[in-house]
Formats: C-alpha cells, structure tokens, sequence
C-alpha cells in the first residue's frame, strides 16, 4: 500500500535523518541534521512530508518557511530540502509527488515563491521551477596568498586605516556576538534573527574562520557547510581589506584551492568581488537556485516596489496573471508578452 503525503512521526523523525544521510553520502556520525539544524528540527516535522510504501518511508523532501531581505523589502520564500527516494522505490513518482506537497505546503504558509539546490534541472523544470538569480563562483588558488595579503594592506595604507596588528583565527563564539551586524549589510540575504544566526554558525559541519583588531570582529567566513559546499566559502561579511587577509589566512590552512561563492552584486553592495576579478581570480558566473512561484501577487508588489526605486512610473505597467499558468507582461505601447510560470521566473 502506498501511502504519499503525510508527515512522518516523532518517533519517526531520527530513522527518517539516518535515511536521508545515507542517501546523501554522510558518513556516520555527521548527519543531514547537522547541515540543515532548522530544516530538521522537531518543531519543523508538520512541513517534513513522506511516502510510505508498505509501512516504510520510501520517499521524502521537507520546506523551510523563510524571509529573503531583498530590493530593500522582506519578502516570504521557501525552501525546499532533502529530496531523495530509496533506490528501490526510484522512478515511481514519489519524489515529485512530495516536492508538489512542500510547494503547496509552502503556498499555504503565504510563501512568494520557493527554491532549491539540484543539478537535476530537468527533473525540477518539469515541476514548475526555473534557474534564476545570477552568482559568481571565484576561485581561490593556495598559490595566490601572497596576491591577497598584498592587495589587503595596500587597502589599509590607501584608506589609511588602523596599523594595529588584525588576528586571524577560529572564533565563531566572536562571530556569533558580533557577525550579525556585518551578514546584515548584505542587500541579498535569508533574514535571520540573533538565535538562528548563532544555532547556524554553531554547526559542527561549518568551519569559521575570523578576523579581528583590538577585540572587535573585523570579517567572518563559513568554509565547507554540507558535504555539497566542501572547500567552499558560502557565506561572509565584514570590510574588504579583512575580508582579503581572512581569505588568505584560511587558505594557509586549507589542504586545497577555495571556492568563493557571492550572489552578483553590484559594486555597491559588495566591491570586494570586483577587485578580486581586477586584480586577477577569475569569477565563473552561474546560477543561484531553482526557484517556483507560489503567489503572483507578492511577486508583483515587489516588481513594483523596485520600479519604484527606479524612479519609473508603476501604473505604465501590465502586469498581470491571465491563466492557471499564464502570464501577461507589457510596457506603455510596447505589444504584451505571454509567459509560463517558468518563463516568468526566468524573465
């Protein structure tokens, strides 16, 4: 009997973790959990869905409910994780079954949209997502330490900052204290209030790596959170000349070459980015996630708002969903556009 849709148990909650970090490689004792502490916390168990196939879980993908600072506004997001079917019940259409569930789930919370990580395009495609959102991925080679350390102090002489000595080193208690106010800087960004971002920072599967000067924290940088992000920086915060002496610190430390990854922002918001690419780390552009819309009008007040800070005229839109999946986008006289939903995220 097959049973697609329900939420598994309490008593269910610890064989469903074991099951899914077999499925994604983890290696006893790290578990799924450890990476994903919100998405698999007890309180979450009513947005974790599965499928049963003759009394065992077969099939599984959980949401997350979440706010995404962006255009200056929060706007409601879900994200969608740990999708995975035993390799015998593969092929049957559980999985897509419950990601449909997690968007619905999410839709009903008053999720704007939902997102994932996948390398499985077509698979998402065919449920409603798109790939959107730009992100560079630079790479870090040990053998440009020297490059980084020469460019920070340059920095700090042409700025004429503080000669007082900055340390480097491993205090993510430091982070937590005082990272917050550096992360919220960021224009882009999951909001998270001072509980989340320390149970965050907290995770044994992240290393933290920080710079500070005269007790206060300079920058922060999060190497290797998930077996997915291994030598991988995916998230940072603080001044660009502590940013590039940390960058070079931790790859002193790190047996291999590091992966910075950084949504495209503009100059503006993150010009450490630009001087990388300026003074030679090649920046490969790609894409942010797989992302559905789940409520249109959300999405259109938040086009909207922009063309506000645009200083354009809002009303000399047409903006309008004019199907069950269709959509109609026009400009003053120019001739209206019909989309999909995927074509709109896309667009």
């Amino acid at each position: 009997m097959e049973l697609v849709g329900e939420n598994p148990t309490k008593q269910e909650l610890s064989d469903l973790i074991d099951m899914l970090s077999a499925s994604f490689g983890y290696t006893p004792p790290d578990q799924i959990s450890r990476d994903f502490p919100l998405l698999y916390e007890e309180k979450n168990i009513n947005h974790l869905w599965i499928a049963r196939v003759s009394g065992r879980i077969a099939s599984h993908a959980g949401s997350l409910l979440l706010s995404l600072r962006s255009e200056g506004g929060s706007l409601s997001v879900g994200g969608i994780g740990g999708v995975a079917s035993l390799p015998e019940f593969r092929g049957q259409g559980l999985a897509s079954k419950l990601v449909e569930r997690c968007s619905s789930d999410l839709a009903e919370q008053g999720a704007a949209l939902a997102f994932l990580w996948s390398d499985q395009h077509d698979f998402y495609r065919n449920l409603g997502f798109e790939l959107v959102g730009r992100q560079w991925m630079l790479g870090l080679p040990k053998d440009k330490t020297a490059l980084l350390r020469g460019e920070a102090e340059r920095i700090a002489i042409e700025r004429k900052l503080s000669n007082e000595k900055i340390v480097f080193g491993h205090r993510p208690e430091l982070a937590i204290q005082e990272g917050k106010a550096l992360y919220d800087q960021h224009s882009l960004r999951i909001e998270r209030d001072a509980k989340t971002f320390a149970r965050l920072l907290s995770s044994s599967g992240a290393k933290v790596v920080t710079a500070e000067q005269g007790g206060k924290l300079l920058a922060y940088a999060v190497i290797g959170k998930g077996i997915d992000l291994k030598n991988h920086i995916h998230e940072w915060a603080g001044s660009e000349h502590a940013l590039l002496a940390l960058f070079a610190y931790a790859l002193d430390e790190a047996q291999n070459d590091l992966i910075l990854l950084s949504p495209q922002f503009t100059n503006e918001e993150a010009p450490i980015i630009y001087r990388l690419e300026k003074i030679g780390f090649a920046a490969v552009p790609g894409f942010m996630a797989l992302v559905k819309i789940l409520n249109f009008p959300k999405v259109k007040k938040l086009v909207l708002a922009k063309m506000n800070t645009l200083a354009m005229e809002p009303s000399l839109l047409r903006f309008e969903k004019t199907g069950e999946d269709e959509y109609c986008l026009g400009w003053t006289t120019d001739p209206d556009l019909y989309m999909n939903g995927r074509e709109l995220t896309r667009f």
